[in-house]
């Protein structure tokens, strides 16, 4: 329920600060600055974040499979590992970003250009 509340509110303010620059007048001299950059953002960003959040607070998983346990029931075991080497894909991911992103800031024609 607080989520719901949250979200109301958030959409509340979305809506708000979007009725400002709908005004004909107000959207010329608006135009290009900051509280139109300030308002995409937020229409944007903070909601998808929201939406995230919500979303991993409410995640029970696969078929209802159920979390915070240590062992899982049999029915379930094929879906715990395809889940299981999803995450091991990922930490190969990250790894690899980052091992790419600190060969590049080591050469010395990365730092010459800066």
């Amino acid at each position: 329920m607080l989520f719901a509340v949250g979200s109301i509110f958030l959409f509340t303010i979305w809506g708000l600060t979007g009725i400002v620059p709908a005004n004909s007048g107000l959207d010329i001299a608006l135009y290009d600055t900051y509280y139109v950059v300030a308002h995409f953002h937020y229409a944007l960003s903070v909601r998808a974040f929201f939406s995230l959040f919500v979303g991993f607070h409410y995640w029970v998983g696969l078929s209802g499979m159920p979390r915070c346990i240590p062992d899982c029931p049999d029915a379930y075991l094929g879906w715990n590992a395809l889940s299981s080497s999803g995450s091991y894909i990922s930490v190969v991911g990250i790894c690899h970003f980052f091992m790419v992103v600190t060969i590049t800031s080591s050469r010395s024609s990365f730092k010459d250009a800066l």
